[in-house]
Order: structure tokens, then sequence, then C-alpha cells
């Protein structure tokens, strides 16, 4: 541990636990919050805390002498200067109007160390030649992100402390029939069901490969990016490169068939002012997009601050869920445990940003072996491959369907967006038109 250390902190550590002997009380309050022996920086101090906390959870009061005989039996008394030390804590430094301001100075002690730490490994990491400078940059980002959060759990509060909220809603629903509270997606069913993007909630959008999981994707950014007024959105792109991600979009903004052009079609007069149209709008779009395969779960966490700080974008689709690595030890050997770890990084970036982060996933197999040769089955949300994590972190899961293209009697246009998990409203289905030629699904 790097070394920040001054007798006011020294202080302070001592006040903390005088207070904290005399008001056991206390000792629950600061655990609550996250605090732990590692924010003490004298070793007798920490084995003091160690007592109180292992006191705090066996009996509801406790007092000097239990504090004493307690350390006495563990053999410990000595290491904090006996009986004379552990009493001079007790009775000198028991004052409950400095408590607080030494509670500050014992968070910015072990932030400081922290600090150091991470600059020592960071700098440990730079010199390492096998250590990619993105990787370096996501570690960086990785240890400020922690160090913010040091003392940092769910504050505790009564339930009527969001009434204020709970009545903003309701006014704005009198004020607003029908409106919608988060992000629009150019869907107005699906708004209506979801109630828009929300703010913190992960959506997941699931289905087999070839179905248009990117293209929905696109098409609902884009819809947020070309709006009156504009909102800012981000794509992380694991599977396709900006520039065809772009094609895309242009191409169905000018009603170009590619498939056609490569085979020779020529472009027509209006399809290629359309084109020119479409080009200068997202070149102005605030949509921005960061393209690379097998990035880390850190990796993506990072460039979604990034893009919120810098940028300001609102919401973040991620293009898709299982392309992503995680970083734990315990995932190397368990494809199940890494998806999970992705999955809990995804969910850790709409809640600590605030935004609405849309993430495709893969569906597994099961779901051709229900529908038999030729036929497509309808997926369910257990059918969300490799993780039932995935299920549990999502506040709302979407299902594409369309028929499999070996059915010859089906109409390939027809698609149904099934809503299966949605924790602020109903679940059902949602018919959609799918235009293969230009890449964009939309309502009937």
């Amino acid at each position: 541990m790097t070394t920040v250390y001054t007798q006011t902190q020294v202080e302070a550590e001592k006040s903390v636990l005088g207070v904290c002997i005399a008001n056991p009380a206390k000792v629950g309050a600061l655990a609550g919050k996250g605090v732990t022996r590692a924010f003490f920086y004298v070793p007798a101090h920490q084995m003091i805390w160690d007592v109180l906390v292992e006191l705090s959870e066996s009996k509801a009061q406790f007092n000097l002498v239990d504090v004493m005989h307690r350390m006495e039996r563990a053999g410990t008394l000595d290491g904090v200067g006996g009986h004379a030390g552990l009493t001079e804590i007790a009775t000198g430094y028991s004052y409950l109007f400095s408590f607080d301001s030494s509670v500050e100075l014992l968070v910015e002690g072990k932030r400081k160390r922290d600090i150091l730490d991470g600059v020592r490994n960071l700098n440990e990491m730079a010199m390492d030649a096998t250590v990619s400078s993105e990787a370096l940059l996501a570690a960086t980002e990785t240890m400020l992100t922690g160090i913010r959060k040091a003392c940092g759990n769910a504050e505790i509060k009564r339930l009527g402390a969001a009434s204020e909220k709970v009545v903003d809603d309701l006014e704005f629903r009198m004020q607003h029939p029908g409106a919608v509270r988060g992000l629009t997606t150019g869907m107005p069913s699906l708004d209506c069901v979801l109630d828009g993007l929300q703010p913190g909630a992960m959506v997941v959008i699931g289905a087999r490969p070839g179905v248009g999981k990117t293209s929905i994707l696109v098409n609902m950014l884009e819809h947020l990016a070309t709006s009156d007024p504009a909102v800012p959105v981000g794509m992380i792109s694991l599977e396709m490169p900006n520039a065809q991600l772009l094609e895309r979009v242009l191409f169905s903004r000018a009603h170009i068939n590619a498939a056609a052009l490569r085979k020779g079609a020529k472009l027509t007069q209006r399809q290629g002012q359309e084109f020119t149209r479409g080009l200068k709008v997202m070149r102005d779009a605030p949509f921005y997009i960061a393209d690379k395969s097998a990035m880390t779960i850190s990796e993506i966490q990072a460039i979604a601050r990034q893009m919120v700080n810098e940028y300001g974008i609102r919401c973040l689709g991620v293009d898709y869920l299982q392309l992503a690595r995680g970083t734990s030890r315990q995932g190397v050997n368990s494809r199940e445990r890494e998806v999970s770890e992705v999955s809990a990084g995804l969910k850790a970036i709409a809640k600590d940003l605030g935004i609405p982060v849309i993430v495709l996933a893969q569906l597994n197999r099961d779901v051709t072996k229900r529908g038999g040769a030729g036929v497509a089955a309808v997926p369910k949300v257990s059918d969300l491959r490799d993780s039932g994590s995935i299920e549990q972190d999502a506040d709302q899961v979407l299902l594409l369907h369309r028929p499999s293209p070996e059915d010859v009697d089906a109409d390939q246009t027809e698609a149904v967006l099934i809503v299966g998990k949605n924790r602020f409203g109903i679940v059902c289905n949602i018919t959609l038109k799918w235009d293969a030629a230009f890449t964009r699904y939309r309502e009937v």
C-alpha cells in the first residue's frame, strides 16, 4: 500500500473509532456505506474496526469492556496499545461534533491511497509490452470509476421519499395523455408499451442470425439522431464497421437496393438526390460509433463513459452481447460466467450513466429445433443464448421474429416484435413490416 499518512488523518481515524465505541449504531451505519478495514491506515485501527464490526453483527449494544474482552480473547489487545491505548481512543476521541468531518477525512485518505496504488499499477501495465494502449486506457477508466464509488453504497431512504417523483409522473400523465416519458423508437406502439426508452434501462433485442437485429437497432438510433430536436446517440459495433453501417442508413433513406446495385443496377436521379440529402443529414447527425471487434466489457464501459462525457449521448446501442469478452478469471473457463459478466457490465452502464442501453443478443439453436424443417419457431425469452443472467439483468426483452426464408408459403415481409419481458408495463406482440431491400422495419 502506498503511504498517505498525516497526523490529522490519524486523529480522524481515532475519532471515528472513539465515537463508534461509544455509539455502536454508528458501526452499522458506516459499514452500510461501504467502510471497511481498508479505510483505516494504521494497523492497530484496522484491528479495532474488525472487532467493532464483529460485535455489531453479534449484538445490538456493546461497550469498551466488550471490545477489550474480545481483543484479549483474540490476542490482539497488545497490538493496539493494551488497555491504556484502547481506553485513550474510547474516552479521548468520542466527540460526536467531530464525527462527520472525521469520516470525510477517513474517506479522503482512502481515496488518495487508492489513486496512488492505481497509478502504480497503471505504471506497471504501461511498462508491459504485451499490454495495448487501449487496454491501459480501459484500465484507467475502470480504476477511476471504482475510486469514485468508494464509500458509495446505496443510501437508505424512506419509501415515501420518492413521492415527489411519483406526483410529477402523475401530473405529466394528466397534462399529456398518451405521451411517453422516455426516448421514442420511431415505432409508436412500441413506445406506448415501453413508455419510451427509459433512463437507466437495459433493453435486450434477441433474434436468430439473419433476422435483422442490427437493422432494427440502427433504425431506432437513426430515428433519435435525426429527429427534431436531435438526440445524441452512440453505438458500439463489435460486428459491422462504421462505413458499412453508414451505407445501410444512406441506402435505406434513398431507397437504394444494395443487392441490385452490386449486380449493375443504375441509380435514378431521384435516388441520387436522396442519397446526397441523406449524406448531409447523417454528417450533421449526433450519431457516434465505435467499431472494433472482440472488445472487453471494460473497454465498452470506458467508451460509453467517453461518449456520455464528451458527446452527451442519451442512448447507447451495443451490437452484440455475445461478441464482447469478459475480464475476470472466472469467465476464462466458463462461457456462461463470461456472458453473465458482460451482461452485468452493460446493465451497470445503463444504471451508472443514466441512459437507456439497447443490447442485441443471439438466441440459441433450440429455436430452430422447435420449428422443424423450413419453419421458424416463435422465440421465447428463455432462448437467449449462453446465459440466463441476460434475462435477469434486462429491464425489457424484445424478441424479433420473421418467417424462415425456406418457408415459401409465408409472407417474408411480415415480422413480429415480441415484448417478452417489461418491468415498466405489459407484455404483448407488435406487428411490423420488414423491407429487406432497404433493411428497414416499420410498424404496420
